[in-house]
């Protein structure tokens, strides 16, 4: 199965790079962005490439929400799994689509993360 790549937009590099190990391990391609800027910018230039967005919704500058805003302007059919500290309940009500489940707590582990990106992927490809 093809799973194109999956788009990492965290301010915290520490997340970045446990990620980005994580999921090359296990043979899924990774493109990485410090912040909303930077992975519009990446998106814009590779949205084709793209099968899902890990996104963090707290981040300096440009926001979460706001990033995820400019993501569907590009692609309004962009997967995006969203990451935050916070609730799934609490995280989502800062969106204004509201139109995902695709919601990952920090911390999470990362079998979790792969587990949920495979699901992602598989129901893309058969949709």
């Amino acid at each position: 199965m093809s799973t194109g790549t999956v788009l990492v937009i965290d301010d915290e590099e520490l997340v970045r790079d446990v990620v980005e190990d994580t999921l090359r391990s296990e043979g899924i391609t990774v493109s990485l962005a410090a912040n909303g800027t930077e992975g519009i910018r990446l998106f814009r230039d590779h949205w084709r490439e793209v099968g899902v967005v890990l996104l963090d919704l707290s981040m300096p500058g440009l926001s979460g929400e706001e990033t995820y805003r400019l993501l569907r302007e590009i692609d309004p059919s962009v997967k995006v799994i969203f990451s935050s500290g916070y609730s799934a309940n609490d995280a989502l009500s800062m969106l204004p689509e509201g139109d995902t489940t695709n919601f990952i707590k920090k911390p999470y582990k990362g079998t979790s993360l792969v587990e949920m990106i495979c699901r992602i992927m598989r129901s893309s490809t058969t949709a």
